[in-house]
């Protein structure tokens, strides 16, 4: 079975870059933030990485991601057609973060 991207030597050097961007939502939802909830950015970061393939071009995936934007919460991803076919599923969808991520991404079906 092929690697993914998300398990490849090359993420490793992202996640900083995706924890460095912040929470990924506006300032004002800090009034409201729900402590347990993980932020859009980083859900739409990992489910693309978990989805893509190794040797995936690191360049296309921020651009997918739009990691390379100042304001991650401000610009929705790239959706992309290579998503399309992929099912996610989230039995325990808890604040539906990942779910909408995953939409927003261009998935085909998203059961949450």
């Amino acid at each position: 079975m092929k690697k993914l991207l998300i398990e490849s030597d090359n993420f490793s050097l992202i996640v900083p870059e995706i924890d460095r961007k912040g929470p990924g939502r506006p300032p004002f939802w800090e009034i409201v933030f729900w402590w347990g909830r993980e932020p859009l950015f980083s859900a739409r970061a990992f489910i693309a990485a978990a989805l893509l393939p190794e040797d995936f071009n690191i360049s296309e995936y921020e651009r997918i991601i739009r990691l390379n934007k100042d304001l991650p919460h401000k610009f929705n991803p790239e959706t992309d057609e290579r998503f399309k076919n992929f099912t996610f599923l989230d039995p325990f969808a808890g604040f539906g973060s990942f779910a909408l991520e995953a939409k927003r991404l261009g998935l085909g079906k998203v059961i949450a």
